[in-house]
Protein backbone atom coordinates (compact mmCIF):
# COMPACT_ATOMS: atom_id res chain seq x y z
CA UNK A 1 0.00 0.00 0.00
CA UNK A 2 1.60 3.50 -0.94
CA UNK A 3 1.19 6.06 1.59
CA UNK A 4 0.35 9.61 0.12
CA UNK A 5 1.15 11.27 3.36
CA UNK A 6 3.57 14.26 2.92
CA UNK A 7 3.20 16.45 6.39
CA UNK A 8 2.55 14.62 9.64
CA UNK A 9 2.45 16.55 13.43
CA UNK A 10 2.56 14.03 16.35
CA UNK A 11 4.59 16.94 18.33
CA UNK A 12 3.71 16.68 22.50
CA UNK A 13 1.95 12.98 21.84
CA UNK A 14 4.67 11.69 24.36
CA UNK A 15 5.84 9.05 22.08
CA UNK A 16 8.70 7.27 22.60
CA UNK A 17 9.06 5.51 18.97
CA UNK A 18 8.37 6.54 15.38
CA UNK A 19 9.01 3.21 14.22
CA UNK A 20 5.37 2.61 12.91
CA UNK A 21 6.14 5.58 10.65
CA UNK A 22 8.31 4.36 8.51
CA UNK A 23 6.21 3.28 5.58
CA UNK A 24 5.27 6.79 5.39
CA UNK A 25 7.70 6.89 1.75
CA UNK A 26 6.13 10.19 0.90
CA UNK A 27 7.03 12.30 4.10
CA UNK A 28 8.32 15.75 3.33
CA UNK A 29 8.04 17.02 6.45
CA UNK A 30 7.53 15.82 10.04
CA UNK A 31 7.23 17.61 13.67
CA UNK A 32 7.41 15.64 16.55
CA UNK A 33 8.96 18.17 18.64
CA UNK A 34 8.20 17.75 22.69
CA UNK A 35 8.28 13.48 22.88
CA UNK A 36 9.85 11.10 24.47
CA UNK A 37 12.27 10.11 21.60
CA UNK A 38 15.80 8.98 22.42
CA UNK A 39 16.74 6.26 20.10
CA UNK A 40 19.31 7.58 17.37
CA UNK A 41 19.84 3.85 16.15
CA UNK A 42 15.81 4.09 15.30
CA UNK A 43 16.15 7.26 14.20
CA UNK A 44 18.94 6.56 11.79
CA UNK A 45 16.92 3.89 10.02
CA UNK A 46 13.45 6.03 9.80
CA UNK A 47 14.92 8.33 7.72
CA UNK A 48 16.26 5.96 5.50
CA UNK A 49 13.17 4.90 4.93
CA UNK A 50 11.86 9.20 4.11
CA UNK A 51 14.16 9.94 1.14
CA UNK A 52 11.32 12.78 0.13
CA UNK A 53 11.97 14.89 4.11
CA UNK A 54 13.12 18.14 4.17
CA UNK A 55 11.96 19.39 7.78
CA UNK A 56 12.33 17.34 10.58
CA UNK A 57 11.70 18.84 14.22
CA UNK A 58 12.34 17.22 17.13
CA UNK A 59 13.33 19.40 19.77
CA UNK A 60 11.90 18.77 23.30
CA UNK A 61 13.55 15.19 23.20
CA UNK A 62 15.87 13.67 24.91
CA UNK A 63 17.51 12.60 21.61
CA UNK A 64 18.59 15.93 21.22
CA UNK A 65 21.06 15.85 24.40
CA UNK A 66 22.82 13.10 22.53
CA UNK A 67 26.36 13.81 21.64
CA UNK A 68 26.50 14.85 17.97
CA UNK A 69 22.79 14.26 17.68
CA UNK A 70 22.74 17.03 14.97
CA UNK A 71 25.31 15.90 12.61
CA UNK A 72 24.19 12.33 12.98
CA UNK A 73 20.66 13.52 12.09
CA UNK A 74 22.14 15.48 8.88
Amino acid sequence: IKVNLEILNVSGNNLDTLSELGALENLRELYCSNNNLNDMKEMSILLKCWPRLLKIDLSGNPICLKNKYRERII
